[in-house]
């Protein structure tokens, strides 16, 4: 079920938000990539993805993709993501 780096974490249910440029980035990107259990597409293109995984796996895996996609839940997951991203931002704004 888990790849031996997330054997340790607990799996439970992660909803991921892909953009169309996610999904081409999910189908192409096979290192450590997680296996979703239900996908629910939009007409724009996007789509809803269930995952029963880590959330180190989730995070590892998914942080790549800034932008393209976005973690619905859990929420404790998706502020976590949130906070990195703001970190990061904060990084390049104090090297002008």
């Amino acid at each position: 079920e888990n790849g031996i780096a997330y054997i340790l974490g607990k799996p439970e249910e992660h909803i991921v938000r892909l953009t169309p440029v996610g999904l081409n980035m999910y189908n192409s990107i096979f290192h450590q990539r997680p296996a979703y259990e239900h996908i629910q597409r939009s007409k724009d293109g996007s789509c809803l993805l269930t995952f029963i995984a880590t959330n180190r796996q989730i995070t590892n895996y998914f942080f790549t993709f800034a932008q393209e996609a976005e973690i619905i839940s859990p929420k404790e997951t998706r502020i976590w993501m949130q906070n990195r991203y703001e970190s990061a931002s904060k990084s390049y704004n104090n090297c002008q």
